[in-house]
């Protein structure tokens, strides 16, 4: 069982020494801090009857029933429906790029210049990092000209 230790107290700083349990360390804990470095019989020896007499201070988190709880809902069967796949390449990118057509709106002159890069970008035209907001009006003209006829 893997144990680990958390201080949720209201010091900042708590030191703990573990002599009488074998272990010659001290360890310190910042509140809130979460430690899996401290030994299971000192947990379960001196922490564990704390917390049962209504101490606040420490909070034991015991590892195996969080894994127990996620393997319930990892193996737990769920209904998922199948979408359909584009089978090839050139089928991917006529269906993105039908989708972006269907979602860019028409070209406005009071778009920002990212929007109006955006905009260029989606119909195909292309752009340099160089263009001002005047030359993307002129590219996306031209291009709405070609386009009406």
């Amino acid at each position: 069982m893997a144990l680990k230790l958390q201080y949720v107290g209201s010091r900042p700083v708590v030191k703990i020494s573990l002599d009488a349990w074998g272990n010659a360390g001290v360890y310190w804990f910042s509140r809130g801090l979460i430690r899996d470095d401290i030994p299971e019989e000192y947990i379960r020896e001196r922490i564990q009857p704390l917390i049962d007499n209504g101490g606040t201070a420490w909070k034991i988190i015991n590892d195996d029933e969080k894994s127990e709880a996620m393997l319930s809902v990892v193996t737990e069967e769920k209904k998922v429906a199948a979408e359909p796949v584009a089978k090839t390449e050139t089928e991917k990118s006529e269906a993105m790029l039908a989708a972006v057509n269907d979602s860019t709106p028409e070209f406005d002159q009071s778009m920002s210049r990212a929007e109006m890069m955006a905009w260029c970008k989606s119909k195909g035209i292309k752009t340099s990092t160089k263009d001002t907001k005047s030359t993307l009006t002129e590219k996306a003209l031209a291009f709405n000209a070609g386009a009406d006829e």
